[in-house]
């Protein structure tokens, strides 16, 4: 968003982001000066509208206090209800002009509450789909794992020794990518991979296409990644590691026991799932060796749940629509909302 133009009032809190209850009072107190700042912010300037985006623990207090304050708010990408935390749903419908939901089950949900909610498809499924229009999946004359240890601090520190270790057992003529989310994680991955011998066999990038264009296996931390990775037509052994504590509230939130965003999308385990323990490099090393030796009937298989996700998830100018609405619901925009 900074590069189309907008200007940031905090500069960059990506950093910020945690998953989990105790992982998230690493930066309670920040979090705190910027909801803050947020609001006194929309209190003393005047505002056409305001856009919410995802970050569900900001935006949700934040969606009511406009509410409150009379600031039409839309919400883009709002949470997973569909998935869990239901009861969020007749709140939203009440606060927000406008949801747009990334997941056409989410729309079946927050449907119920009214009808000022949209699926225009996600937008990952079509910016990958120009991507790859411009780019197509290369050969290589020898397996490529691409690594993804996450965008978050703590996935690096609780994911990355594993997925190294694992490099370590695997062939050595084999090439390795590893994706880096932020500069900041730079120096703390490179640490790691010095500490372990394995500098000079992991090659990094901060291009995170490229690497899944050149994957032939990824190894990732589980989120969104995963779902780039699936809709790249890439298989993916994917994994997560927090607090035991947090683990067993989700366990008994979740309506099905599932995390793997591909896996939820199609009711189905498509990729191992590899959580606190199994999350080892005995694992990963198992998994990603089946990948690679799957024969064609296999392969079969996975092409045609790739193709399930794309048709699940694509709509050809989605997020133009989604801009051409939020404009109408501000009163910035005439021409009539565009048709689901």
């Amino acid at each position: 968003m900074k590069s189309a133009g907008m200007e940031l009032l905090s500069g960059d809190v990506s950093l910020l982001s945690t998953v989990g209850l105790t992982d998230s009072l690493r930066f309670y107190d920040q979090k705190k000066r910027l909801y803050e700042q947020a609001k006194d912010y929309l209190l003393h300037h005047s505002v056409d509208g305001v856009v919410l985006v995802d970050n569900q623990g900001f935006n949700i207090p934040l969606a009511r206090f406009c509410h409150e304050h009379g600031i039409p708010c839309v919400y883009y990408m709002p949470p997973h209800v569909s998935i869990w935390g239901k009861w969020n749903a007749p709140k939203l419908m009440q606060w927000c002009r406008y949801l747009f939901v990334s997941f056409p089950e989410d729309y079946d949900v927050y449907r119920k509450y009214g009808e000022t909610v949209a699926f225009f498809g996600h937008p990952l499924a079509e910016e990958i789909a120009g991507f790859l229009e411009e780019r197509k999946i290369e050969k290589t004359s020898v397996p490529v794992i691409g690594l993804f240890p996450g965008s978050r601090y703590q996935e690096i520190e609780n994911l990355l020794p594993e997925m190294v270790l694992a490099v370590k057992e695997l062939p050595k003529e084999w090439k390795y990518m590893l994706a880096i989310s932020h500069p900041d994680y730079e120096q703390m991955i490179r640490e790691v991979l010095v500490q372990m011998g394995m500098i000079e066999r992991i090659e990094l990038s901060y291009d995170a296409r490229d690497v899944l264009l050149r994957s032939s296996v990824v190894v990732a931390s589980s989120g969104t990644l995963t779902l780039e990775a699936a809709l790249f037509r890439k298989p993916v052994v994917l994994g997560y590691r927090i607090s035991t504590l947090t683990y067993w509230i989700g366990h008994l939130l979740l309506r099905e026991k599932l995390i793997g965003m591909p896996n939820i999308l199609l009711h189905q385990r498509l990729f191992p799932e590899l959580l606190q323990k199994d999350w080892n490099h005995r694992e990963i090393v198992k998994w990603v060796r089946f990948f690679l030796e799957m024969d064609s009937e296999k392969q079969k298989q996975y092409n045609q749940s790739y193709e399930r996700l794309w048709g699940l998830l694509y709509q050809k100018d989605g997020e133009e629509k989604v801009a051409d609405c939020m404009l109408q619901v501000f009163g910035l925009w005439e021409e009539s909302l565009p048709s689901m």
